[in-house]
């Protein structure tokens, strides 16, 4: 190797060593990225999944080779450029540009096209090395209108390629991001009323038929004796 590529290994020592099985980064990051298959991907996160016009949200590319050694990788990614824009990662540049802090991969391509909504990036080495789960750009966006986007690596015009050429790429993913206004009601959920399963003491003489019923007969008896208490009584004082 020369003198160049051994003082960019070096630096690389993260990108290259330890070699730890993929972690899918959409834990900790956003709940809503799609899930990938396995092996050597290329898969987005997001820091947010809803935003309100002119908000910004931070897109993760993240890379994993799964052991293997690279020589160059590339991808095109596709969104919505109605609801969304790139913010532009260098005014030093012309066009727009996502960010990109992988040095051992020396970038070739990295544009975005705002009126089709596509990225493209390509990122080249003299040599090879490993990509363990690597955060290797951002791109941040900032939404436009209400709306859905998805933001979406096409797999079928993407690479990973080993240091002999051939692609080792086996899965992408996507991230969609809404935009809405705020002021969406949330209607509360379950609607159904709740019934308790036990019974409530009632809290009054007539909140029971059978209590009233009760009152009214005893009433009726207290009644009536009075009655023959009274009729026995005149019945003696006759006598």
């Amino acid at each position: 190797m020369e003198l160049i590529q051994i003082a960019k290994a070096l630096g690389a020592d993260d990108i290259t060593s330890p070699t730890i099985p993929f972690v899918k980064p959409s834990g900790g990051v956003t709940p809503y990225p799609t899930d990938v298959v396995g092996g050597p991907a290329m898969t987005l996160s997001s820091d947010k999944v809803s935003l309100k016009k002119g908000e910004k949200a931070q897109i993760q590319i993240t890379i994993n080779s799964d052991g293997e050694e690279v020589s160059s990788f590339n991808f095109k990614i596709q969104f919505d450029a109605s609801v969304f824009k790139v913010v532009d990662a260098d005014a030093n540049q012309s066009g727009t540009q996502l960010s990109y802090n992988l040095a051992f991969f020396e970038q070739k391509q990295n544009s975005v096209d705002s009126t089709t909504g596509l990225i493209e990036f390509r990122a080249e080495s003299q040599g090879s090395a490993t990509i363990t789960s690597r955060v290797i750009g951002v791109i941040e966006v900032e939404a436009l209108k209400d709306g859905v986007s998805e933001f979406k690596v096409l797999k079928e015009q993407s690479q990973l390629l080993d240091k002999n050429g051939s692609d080792i790429l086996n899965s992408v993913n996507s991230v969609s991001l809404t935009v809405t206004d705020g002021n969406q009601i949330t209607t509360p959920s379950p609607t159904s009323f709740f019934k308790p399963s036990f019974r409530t003491p009632d809290t009054a003489l007539f909140d029971n038929n059978g209590s009233l019923s009760a009152i009214l007969l005893g009433l009726t008896f207290i009644i009536t004796g009075y009655y023959l208490y009274r009729k026995r009584k005149e019945y003696d004082t006759q006598r």
